[in-house]
């Protein structure tokens, strides 16, 4: 007579092989020898640049090494990756449209949380908005910024904004006003006859604090100035999708932001 394996026996082996399995596959995205390039030396997983080995890190969080800056290209948009902290589990880029200590420089890719989904490699957790608004008319407001004219400490070129803005030549002479608001803008803020022409992600720069201990950078009212200082330091996206696509809980997990760790939302599986 023949004998049939226990069912639960058998589910047990499948688990066993399927996290064994697993364990193995994500092994295999280790380099041996970390990539360095520029300011970023000894990129680990999930990083990697292009041309590395294929067991090297996730092909979704792919570089690129170009005159001796790492770059990566991000949605349609090109950002210099000045750091990546994996305390954190997060990377800071950079606009190429932004040149530090140059006001009349801005962002040349429009960024909003409508580009970060579930199926995306990173998360805006980290991030603010500075928002580029076109206007028919003047608006006065302290939470719009006006960077039509030149002031003692910051000015932008027209040509810069009209760049920034629609083609249509009718639309550049009808939207002629314009300003960046800090944070994010709700359309019940949008004045009358302004249109919203790009949406730019910052994150406040670490130490920016006032003497009541909060970040002046949280501010609605900044000064051209303050908002390019936050351009220039760039914005903070995060990796934590992945980190609980490896969790050994098979993706049932989240990430904690207090901690910074990976909650494994299913025991008696870890996310170590």
């Amino acid at each position: 007579m023949s004998r049939t394996t226990p069912v639960p026996l058998l589910l047990l082996l499948v688990a066993v092989f399927f996290v064994n399995s697993h364990a193995r596959g994500r092994n295999t995205h280790h380099c041996d020898r970390p990539s360095s390039c520029g300011n970023i030396h000894n990129v680990v997983y999930p990083f990697r640049f292009k041309g590395d080995p294929d067991n090297c890190g996730n092909k979704n969080y792919e570089m690129v090494c170009e005159n001796n800056r790492s770059v990566l290209y991000l949605f349609s948009g090109r950002y210099h990756v000045k750091t990546i902290d994996y305390t954190n589990y997060t990377i800071r880029l950079v606009d190429f449209g932004v040149h530090k200590g140059n006001c009349s420089s801005l962002p040349l890719h429009s960024l909003s949380v409508d580009n970060f989904t579930d199926r995306t490699a990173f998360s805006w957790n980290h991030t603010d908005a500075a928002v580029l608004v076109a206007c028919e008319i003047p608006v006065k407001s302290p939470q719009y910024v006006d960077i039509n004219y030149a002031t003692r400490n910051c000015s932008i070129n027209r040509e810069v904004l009209v760049g920034s803005s629609s083609s249509d030549e009718n639309d550049q002479r009808r939207y002629s006003y314009y300003y960046i608001v800090s944070g994010d803008l709700r359309a019940g803020d949008l004045a009358d006859d302004c249109r919203v022409d790009k949406v730019f992600r910052t994150t406040p720069r670490p130490g920016s604090r006032d003497t009541n201990g909060e970040n002046p950078e949280h501010k609605s009212n900044l000064s051209l100035a303050e908002v390019h200082k936050k351009l220039e330091y760039g914005f903070l996206l995060s990796w934590d999708s992945i980190l609980c696509e490896d969790c050994t809980g098979l993706g049932r997990c989240s990430f904690d932001y207090g901690y910074y760790k990976v909650k494994c939302n299913m025991r008696p599986y870890t996310c170590e």
